[in-house]
């Protein structure tokens, strides 16, 4: 959050803050909280893609290495990271994007 005087500080959903500069209430309770569930389901949504896609890879890997192919991790792991920065990323972003440019926007105002 930044108050209109400069001041800046991070707050939670449903915290409120007082200013120290101006003495100005801020209070994140203004925003809707259905609107706050949706926007909190579609980034834990968008955060899953890469841990699940790790874990794929992570699993295997551990499962040459436990079958002696080690040769073979040492080329998953690259070929796996050049697919992600290269295919997968963008494309999630851009995704990523779009899905949260229609999401509501809010004018908090102090209390």
């Amino acid at each position: 959050m930044t108050c209109e005087c400069g001041a800046k500080r991070d707050l939670a959903y449903g915290e409120s803050w007082t200013c120290d500069q101006c003495g100005r209430t801020w209070n994140t309770k203004q925003i809707p909280a259905e609107q706050y569930q949706e926007i909190r389901k579609l980034q834990l949504r968008y955060r899953a893609v890469p841990v699940a896609l790790a874990s794929v890879i992570a699993a295997i890997a551990i499962f040459f290495t436990l079958t002696g192919n080690i040769f073979s991790v040492f080329f998953l792991m690259p070929v796996g990271l050049i697919g992600w920065f290269t295919l997968v990323r963008p494309v999630h972003r851009k995704r990523y994007r779009q899905a949260i440019s229609d999401l509501p926007r809010w004018d908090l105002r102090p209390e």
